[in-house]
């Protein structure tokens, strides 16, 4: 078969098998969509990557986790293009240090879960209910929590605030929470910190909302590193940074207004991220529009269009009809070699690889690791299980698989490691149309 590539035990490391047997576990594709980024929040857990699932987002379940939803259109500006497009963004708090809102009511002392301002808009509110007490938990004036108990002691903390103390409730009308502080951003110490969390977690694409260039390298080393060391398929976006010259690294050299609001280029890179991570295999965003987007900024003759796509850049185009869109869904890969060719600069194809990677990697872990015999019947099981996967991507994300040439399973050079050799040859979307036009007289 032409034109394939090759994913050999690198890509899928460390096959260790030992001595029992199972029944075949069957693979199937892997779910895409979780995108990750660091943000500066007024609320929030420090130092841990806090899950915001889409869903909870629009339905205002993330507020106690990162302090706002979707509806709050300010402080939601980057997440709502990373979750308007997948299911799961972990979000990192850039900012720390910060200090937890209080207030005391009599003998009850009440402490926000987080740190941040956010904390200051919090209010307890104390009545009788009879011979009980009702403690009642305001946000922003909006009831989040209430419970009805006989004594500081039977109160529960809820996941605004922590009540600590002893002895019976004082009836009030409305004390609020104060002193609560952000905390500093200091960006390198923040980005190390978040490195390190990314390294022991599950995620797709990453959004480095930053103009620092020293920053923009390490994490754009740190992709590479994942993909190269580590053996984990991520990309990260980063804007203006085609020095990266690889296709774990995706760079945008312009931006948009999204719903009335101007993007930074360096704030795009929410937009590129929720696009690539939350793409399926069959599909390339190449010609995709961008959902309320109007204005691309810095707009480009053809000529220049094309030198930018060739440079590495992700663009930003207008429609005809003012719609806004990706010219090409491409990487920033532009330095082509042999065994790097112009069809690892297309995301779609990176995507297909990637799933392919890292789902054979994790039915490995699942299934396989320690678990089978490393002979001839253990791996024709592991086998079929490929074979059965691949064929079910065949015709929609890879072309012209053929179960008996393109799977290759051999017994390793120790006891306990296995070679898998696979010869891929993913699918791309059609871009390019040229028209042939015959006049006949």
């Amino acid at each position: 078969m032409g034109g394939t590539w090759t994913i050999q035990n690198k890509v899928i490391p460390d096959i260790y098998i030992n001595k029992r047997t199972v029944a075949a576990i069957p693979l199937a594709a892997g779910i895409r969509g979780i995108a990750t980024i660091p943000l500066a929040l007024d609320w929030g857990a420090e130092g841990e990557l806090i899950e915001v699932f889409a869903a909870d987002f629009l339905s205002g379940a993330s507020l106690p986790l990162i302090g706002f939803s979707a509806v709050d259109t300010g402080k939601a500006k980057l997440l709502r293009p990373i979750l308007g497009e997948c299911y799961l963004c972990k979000v990192f708090r850039l900012n720390s240090g910060g200090v937890k809102a209080t207030a005391t009511i009599g003998t009850l002392t009440i402490t926000a879960r987080h740190s941040g301002v956010l904390g200051n808009a919090i209010q307890i509110v104390i009545s009788a209910v009879g011979s009980l007490r009702a403690v009642e938990t305001y946000l922003n004036g909006e009831r989040v929590d209430t419970q009805t108990v006989a004594n500081i002691g039977e109160l529960e903390s809820n996941p605004y605030v922590i009540f600590s103390g002893t002895g019976s409730l004082t009836i009030d009308a409305g004390t609020s929470l104060t002193s609560g502080t952000n905390g500093t951003t200091v960006e390198a110490t923040a980005y190390t910190a978040y490195k390190n969390l990314l390294q022991h977690t599950s995620w797709t694409v990453a959004a480095i909302p930053t103009s620092n260039t020293a920053i923009k390298k390490d994490m754009a080393d740190f992709a590479e590193a994942m993909r190269e060391e580590e053996g984990k398929p991520v990309q990260v976006c980063i804007s203006d940074y085609t020095v990266a010259d690889y296709e774990g690294v995706i760079t945008n050299y312009n931006s948009a207004t999204i719903d009335g609001t101007l993007f930074t280029n360096e704030e795009a890179t929410s937009i590129i991220c929720g696009l690539s991570a939350g793409a399926p295999i069959t599909q390339s965003n190449t010609g995709r529009v961008i959902r309320g987007a109007t204005n691309a900024t810095l707009p480009l003759s053809r000529s220049d269009l094309e030198k930018k796509l060739e440079e590495g850049y992700i663009v930003f185009g207008t429609n005809q009809d003012g719609s806004v869109k990706v010219v090409q869904d491409i990487n920033s890969l532009h330095t082509f070699t042999v065994e790097k060719n112009r069809n690892f600069r297309k995301n779609r194809i990176i995507r297909t690889l990637d799933e392919i990677a890292a789902t054979l990697t994790a039915k490995w872990e699942n299934g396989y690791l320690g678990r089978v015999n490393n002979d001839s019947n253990g791996r024709a099981i592991f086998l079929a299980d490929v074979v059965s996967y691949l064929k079910s991507l065949n015709g929609l994300a890879i072309q012209n698989f053929n179960e008996n040439e393109d799977a290759i399973i051999a017994p390793g050079i120790e006891l306990d490691s296995v070679l898998l050799t696979l010869n891929i040859q993913p699918l791309d979307s059609m871009e390019k149309l040229y028209v042939t036009i015959n006049i006949i007289t």
